[in-house]
């Protein structure tokens, strides 16, 4: 297992903090604390990476309401842009590289640059290898199985793939 080092510094580091910003401000410029921070941003960044090094900072609280997406209606629980967000982006930038390197593979959800499209690819590139499958038929199992109430019967026999529906 590789040792990460100096994690905390890094974290702290202002030019850190600065991309931090950056990040957690990505599509909300139009709120408020958003706008009052980019007027002096060196002065909000510096608070937090006092707090930081004086272990002072805190979370804040949670900011508690529903939301009614049509569908159904969502708890929803946010903290504030200051300094809460910028500080959970300058760990996440650290940390990401670190924890990313140490998963396999085939982890593909929530990643950057893996997804459902490189876990379909690896999918069928193996079921090719080991079944000698044409790639045409991996989608029709897939959509066999999303589209049944009951998943189907897939039986492998020599180099041969039968798929039986289920009786409703």
């Amino acid at each position: 297992m590789k040792r990460y080092d100096h994690l905390f510094e890094k974290i702290c580091d202002i030019e850190n903090l600065r991309k931090a910003h950056k990040n957690a401000k990505k599509g909300k410029g139009w709120y408020k604390e958003v706008q009052e921070i980019d007027k002096d941003p060196d002065k909000y960044l510096e608070q937090i990476q006092e707090m930081l090094i004086n272990h002072t900072y805190r979370t804040s609280e949670y900011e508690v309401f529903y939301k009614d997406d049509g569908r159904k209606k969502r708890k929803i629980y946010k903290l504030p842009y200051f300094p809460d967000r910028i500080c959970q982006w300058a760990i996440l930038q650290i940390i990401e590289p670190c924890i990313i390197n140490n998963l396999t593979t085939d982890t593909y959800s929530a990643i950057p640059d893996r997804g459902i499209h490189k876990a379909l690819h690896k999918m069928q590139d193996a079921t090719e290898a080991a079944f000698h499958l044409p790639v045409a038929v991996l989608p029709a199992i897939a959509f066999s199985f999303v589209s049944s109430k009951r998943p189907p019967y897939v039986i492998f026999h020599r180099s041969s793939l039968f798929i039986r529906k289920p009786l409703l």
